[in-house]
Order: C-alpha cells, then sequence, then structure tokens
C-alpha cells in the first residue's frame, strides 16, 4: 500500500497517456465515440498537471533524502522519474503529430 500511496502521480499519468492514445485512435478512425471534452482534459492533464506533480514529488523526495535516510525517498525519485519518461514519450508524440487535427 505504501507504494501506491507514493506512486498515485506515475500510475495516473500512464494511465491517462492510454486514454489520451486512446482518444487520438478514435478520432483518426472517425467513429467519434468518446466526447472532445475527454479530449481536452486529458491534453491538458499530460501536458501540464502531472509534469507539475511529478515535479513536485521529486522535491518531496529531494527534502526526505536531506531529513532522514528513509528509503521512501528512492520511491518518490523513481516515481518522478516514471512521470518524466512518460511526459518525455507523451511530447515525443506530439512532436511526431499525434494529436487530432482537421
Amino acid at each position: 500500500m505504501k507504494y501506491v500511496q507514493i506512486c498515485w502521480p506515475a500510475i495516473s499519468y500512464i494511465i491517462l497517456f492510454g486514454v489520451y492514445c486512446l482518444l487520438v485512435n478514435d478520432f483518426y478512425n472517425g467513429k467519434n465515440f468518446f466526447d472532445s471534452d475527454l479530449f481536452i482534459v486529458s491534453l491538458i492533464g499530460c501536458l501540464y498537471v502531472f509534469p507539475g506533480i511529478g515535479a513536485i514529488q521529486l522535491i518531496c523526495g529531494m527534502i526526505q533524502m536531506k531529513k532522514s535516510r528513509a528509503s521512501n525517498y528512492r520511491l518518490h525519485f523513481y516515481s518522478s522519474l516514471t512521470v518524466l519518461g512518460v511526459f518525455g514519450a507523451f511530447l515525443l508524440s506530439l512532436s511526431f503529430g499525434y494529436y487530432p487535427s482537421v
């Protein structure tokens, strides 16, 4: 349970990135099963919200490392690095043109 409490930003970001990919695929297939408002929410979450939370978690891990030598700071670092990796994959997908356009 400790791992889920600390790593929830990374887990949520991976799920949201999957939802974003599903929405883009739905747009390009022409089915339009999902609403476009959900796409905007997932785009804002992937682009702004979760990278900010990952940066805050990195700072929290650095503070915990400075205070004590408990092993929890490693989980904060791993989670923030995972968020950074997914953010990089998201930016890479945007640079390859993986977004809905008319």
